[in-house]
């Protein structure tokens, strides 16, 4: 038997590697429209979050600022109250601060053993 081995020519193997290349080529173009139509998608549900998030955040934020108002409006009220009692009762203020003062100082002062 007589085998006879045949070479392509270098130009049959040109047309080929350019045949592959142009495939390549068109498989590039359709994965990168797949992959830019899917970012799209994702791009939207991501933009989406964003504004959900923002507006959470502001409505944070407003909460907080009422928070923040009431409390100095309570703090506030409670003060003019206490001052308002001081003067119209000053020595029950002073006795009971003496009395605290006492007992700090007896826990204060015993020895631990």
């Amino acid at each position: 038997m007589n085998m006879q081995v045949t070479t392509p020519s270098n130009e049959k193997i040109r047309e080929a590697l350019e045949l592959l290349r142009q495939a390549a080529g068109e498989k590039k173009e359709e994965v990168r429209g797949m992959v830019r139509d899917q970012y799209s998608d994702l791009r939207d549900v991501i933009g989406g979050w964003g504004s959900n998030v923002t507006s959470k955040a502001r409505a944070a934020v407003d909460n907080v600022s009422r928070a923040t108002q009431v409390g100095q409006e309570k703090i506030k009220d409670a003060a003019i109250a206490v001052d308002e009692s001081v003067h119209t009762k000053p020595w029950v203020y002073i006795g009971g601060i003496a009395v605290a003062g006492i007992i700090m100082g007896y826990l204060l002062g015993r020895k631990s053993s």
